[in-house]
């Protein structure tokens, strides 16, 4: 009988070493594979405790918000049961702090409410399978003429140089504009996060590059309802192809920027100096 159960103690011991710590975790739940790759960062936001069936709620409405807002988990910083019992995903963008909810998905559109309580901000906005996007029922795009690229978790932008010098960026890599981002209303009415929204379906990427541009507008043209931009891109000098440096294994392109607070490179501007890496593998 002592042999038996020394037997049977040794099993429980070998399986405690082979099945992941994260499968006795409050809330650990597997969702469509994808659940290895995120829960450690929806881990630590969690503010609560959950069931497992609340975890998978909360898990499978991220993928929702992550869908249409690429950059969303960039700037996560808690996650918690609304009174109205949808998941509030808090963000922090600079100074502004917005809470995101799913407030319906099904097959034709998906409908995001978004708050900032200190700029006495409430958005509602609806991104239709079709392309397009409506903000407090105001159209935005009817059909978005570039594609937001989905997050990849090795790209980034980095606000200052992450290989050589600046000015070692001297290959043209070409040039990039739009003269017309309709916001749908004035910007001092869009949280963070919905004007980082409507700048991703216009220009076509997601990232922190609206940041500086957001704070600019707020303090130089709060009531402006669009504007532009122009771009120089260039790859480093030691590049080998598509910005590719072999030194840093990485793929480099500086964007040099002028923000323009109207339409039709109209109105106050701000230059600014971004550098979009992507790193394979």
């Amino acid at each position: 009988m002592k042999r038996k159960l020394c037997s049977t103690m040794l099993i429980v011991a070998m399986l405690l070493t082979i099945i992941p710590r994260t499968a006795f975790a409050q809330g650990s739940v597997e969702v469509d594979g994808r659940y290895s790759r995120m829960s450690a960062l929806l881990d630590a936001k969690v503010s609560e405790e959950l069931t497992d069936a609340e975890y998978k709620e909360m898990y499978e409405e991220n993928i929702i918000l992550s869908e249409q807002m690429t950059f969303l988990n960039d700037f996560l910083t808690d996650i918690h049961k609304g009174g109205d019992g949808h998941f509030v995903f808090e963000v922090k963008i600079d100074e502004s702090i917005n809470e995101v909810s799913v407030l319906q998905k099904d097959e034709e559109k998906t409908v995001i409410l978004v708050v900032d309580e200190d700029k006495d901000i409430r958005n509602v906005v609806v991104y239709f399978k079709d392309g397009k996007m409506v903000v407090d029922d105001r159209l935005v795009f009817e059909n978005a003429g570039t594609t937001v690229k989905p997050k990849v978790s090795t790209s980034w932008w980095a606000d200052s140089c992450p290989y050589g010098r600046p000015v070692d960026y001297s290959i043209s890599a070409g040039h990039r504009s739009v003269e017309d981002v309709d916001l749908g209303t004035s910007v001092d009415r869009l949280a963070a996060i919905v004007f980082y929204g409507i700048m991703s379906k216009a220009l076509g990427v997601a990232g922190a590059i609206y940041t500086g541009i957001y704070e600019f507008l707020l303090e130089t043209a709060p009531d402006t309802a669009g504007l532009s931009y122009k771009a120089d891109l260039f790859y480093h000098k030691n590049q080998r192809s598509a910005g590719y440096i072999p030194a840093m294994d990485m793929y480099v392109t500086k964007y040099n920027i002028t923000w323009y607070a109207e339409e039709n490179f109209d109105g106050r501007t701000l230059y600014e100096t971004w550098y979009l890496c992507k790193r394979m593998g």
